[in-house]
């Protein structure tokens, strides 16, 4: 059996086993994401926000400066609170 990477692989199947592949990724992602999160899992602002932190104390300690990384990091912890807004952390293509 030859084993390949899928950017290598899929680029050479046809049109038909391609969409075949999208549609078992899609039934496989939908099954991983209808699993519950453990009901004592910590909420996922407060996990957003740690890191946050941590990525904005790196900076600041690291010697490397940005153009504008100053108002960057003061946009950043001026609008940590909307971590807890209930608003998606991040936009996939499609509304949550």
């Amino acid at each position: 059996m030859r084993i390949s990477h899928a950017e290598q692989a899929i680029p050479e199947l046809l049109a038909d086993r391609k969409y075949a592949l999208g549609l078992d990724a899609g039934v496989m992602l939908r099954k991983l994401h209808s699993i519950p999160a453990p009901a004592d899992r910590e909420i996922r602002g407060g996990r957003f926000r740690r890191k946050a932190l941590r990525k904005i104390d790196a900076y600041r300690i690291c010697p490397a400066r940005l153009e504008g990384g100053e108002a960057m990091t003061a946009y950043n912890i001026e609008n940590i609170g909307l971590v807890d807004a209930g608003l998606p952390i991040c936009w996939n293509g499609t509304a949550a």
